[in-house]
């Protein structure tokens, strides 16, 4: 028989309550059961850690202290639970936080690998359109040499008989420069013979010379030649007409004239540059008119003119005789005889 200690004491409701100074449990049968018993058949889990004193017991000598330490235990266990929950809510907390940290860190990543990768790409496109370039200029450059070379020596740059074995060869390996070379070899035929076209015309065309103040420096002060040095002036013409490179056959020059109110008679026409010698005649306008061997070769006499309009109008003016009577009587005079253009 298990000998019990009774007391009283005051519990938080301030009634006043006997405790016999141990818990008493019984089994389904009501019959007591002994400490050692208890533990043995409830174990801590299965009081999940908490000794609840009402368990097993009979109401009659259930006390308020059995409320009270069961509560007191409840409680403590549900502190350290919520503290448990609490510790475990904060590292959750924080690994969620470290999860989103290497998220948008792997997001930055991404988007740093896409941008490298697009300049990696957009680099290896530049330099894939500048090696084309390269390349495309290398051909041109080298489709317009065999163009040369082929216009040098006078022969079609198809035909592969006028053709360097190099040359040759490149174009061969490269048909589709084919019709460039064949343009560049064009457009130097076309230059050249514009060229030739135009040598032909500057031999046709006259120039205009202003030669009185060169053989004469008193011509301007005088606004003649001076009769005492005429002699020494008509060898500084022929000298003159002679050296000039710019002064050639049928070119119109004013040298004026030692009769100081008849100025007219200062144009003269180069007839023979290697020996210096000219024609002159009353007026300007019918020297070359006149001259049969001017008058058959055609010569263009209307630049000539223009330019002496142009640029010395009072000399233009003394290039008539009588003046014209109507604006463009001299150019009909010339165009007459197909001698202005």
């Amino acid at each position: 028989m298990v000998k019990l200690v009774m007391m009283t004491y005051e519990n938080e409701d301030g009634l006043f309550v006997e405790w016999c100074g141990k818990h008493q449990r019984f089994d389904d049968n009501c019959e007591l059961i002994r400490d050692e018993v208890h533990h043995e058949k409830f174990s801590v889990r299965d009081m999940d850690g908490i000794d609840f004193a009402m368990w097993e017991c009979d109401p009659v000598t259930f006390t308020y202290k059995d409320l009270e330490v069961t509560m007191v235990a409840y409680n403590t266990d549900c502190l350290n639970k919520d503290k448990t929950i609490s510790d475990q809510t904060e590292v959750v907390n924080r690994q969620n936080k470290r999860i989103r940290d290497l998220m948008d860190k792997n997001k930055e990543l991404e988007s740093v690998i896409k941008m490298m990768k697009d300049e990696k790409e957009e680099g290896e496109e530049e330099e894939g359109e500048e090696e084309e370039e390269e390349e495309e200029e290398d051909k041109t450059t080298r489709a317009e040499e065999i163009a040369r070379r082929s216009f040098k020596v006078g022969r079609n740059p198809t035909d592969s008989a006028g053709l360097d074995t190099d040359d040759e060869e490149w174009m061969r390996e490269n048909p589709d420069c084919e019709e460039y070379v064949l343009e560049v070899w064009n457009e130097l035929k076309k230059e050249k013979e514009k060229k030739q076209k135009q040598m032909q015309l500057d031999g046709n065309v006259q120039k205009f010379h202003y030669l009185a103040e060169i053989i004469d420096p008193s011509y301007e002060t005088n606004e003649c030649l001076d009769i005492e040095t005429h002699e020494e002036t008509k060898k500084k013409l022929k000298e003159q007409i002679q050296k000039d490179p710019n002064i050639s056959y049928g070119d119109l020059l004013f040298i004026g004239s030692t009769y100081e109110s008849r100025q007219e008679y200062g144009f003269a026409i180069v007839k023979d540059k290697d020996n210096g010698k000219v024609i002159g005649g009353e007026d300007g306008v019918s020297i070359a008119l006149e001259d049969v061997d001017i008058v058959s070769k055609k010569l263009k006499y209307g630049h000539a003119i223009l330019r002496m309009k142009e640029c010395y109008p009072d000399i233009y003016e003394m290039f008539s005789y009588w003046g014209e009577e109507e604006e463009g009587d001299t150019e009909k005079q010339y165009r007459e005889k197909d001698m202005w253009d």
